[in-house]
């Protein structure tokens, strides 16, 4: 196992573990910097917008709301229990997605994402060259 492979599951096993407490803790001022994060983005209705290291997927529901749920937004995280948090607290409308995945390797094409977010994780990626890459 490559360190970044070893960095990435460690990352997956500590966000495991905080999933079950993340939305009971008060976090005024996480919540606070988001939103004011997403009022200066030019959102558009039908825009697809991508939150990296979405946890449970508050920014995105959020975004969704905004945008009347015109549109395709979309959450990844490296871990699994966020993932599964965010899709049991979201309607299934059809329009919000959730998946795992690594931040330094999206399953996007090129050209399918009109805005990423990234809030609160981007001091945790190994490489972040890589992920703004």
């Amino acid at each position: 196992m490559s360190p970044n492979d070893q960095h990435s599951n460690l990352n997956a096993r500590k966000w495991n573990v905080r999933a079950e407490t993340y939305d009971k803790k008060r976090f005024d001022f996480m919540r606070f910097m988001q939103k004011r994060t997403i009022e200066l983005i030019d959102l558009r209705h039908g825009m697809h917008v991508l939150d990296i290291g979405c946890g449970t997927g508050w920014a995105v529901r959020y975004i969704a709301k905004l945008l009347h749920d015109k549109g395709e937004f979309y959450g990844i995280d490296i871990s699994p229990r966020m993932i599964e948090r965010a899709i049991e607290q979201t309607p299934l409308d059809g329009n919000i997605h959730f998946q795992i995945g690594s931040s330094e390797e999206l399953p996007f094409p090129a050209g399918k994402i009109d805005v990423v977010l990234c809030t609160n994780s981007f001091h945790h990626y190994k490489n972040p060259m890589k992920v703004l890459s």
